[in-house]
């Protein structure tokens, strides 16, 4: 799977055979730092990215290929690519609408 404006940095190893403690990178124009806490510590939607995209187009070519690499669909604009980290990805005019009207607007929107 392969995202515009994306690039791997520094990695930093504790020993040559180890897997990589920390990984620098950017994710569509943003640095993002990856820590590795190591095998007693698994994956969880605990980690997660949200992107909020400027328009639909946008939207569903993120989508697509996410899904398209062997990700999975899942509720409410979140999928999971295939190493299992989960994304949301929306247009960024519902992020504006969700918010707007308040702090307790998007409660209100779900008791709905």
């Amino acid at each position: 799977m392969s995202l515009p404006k994306a690039r791997l940095g520094l990695m930093f190893d504790a020993e040559p055979e180890a897997a990589a403690l920390l990984a620098a990178s950017t994710r569509l124009g943003a640095p993002c730092v990856a820590v590795n806490a190591g095998p007693g510590v698994a994956h969880s939607e605990a980690m997660s990215f949200q992107l909020m995209m400027g328009d639909q187009v946008e939207t569903d070519f993120f989508w697509n290929t996410i899904i398209g690499a062997a990700g999975s669909a899942g509720r409410c604009n979140w999928c999971k690519d295939p190493w299992g980290v989960f994304w949301r990805i929306t247009p960024r005019t519902l992020s504006e609408a969700m918010a707007a009207g308040g702090a307790d607007a998007p409660s209100r929107r779900c008791r709905a």
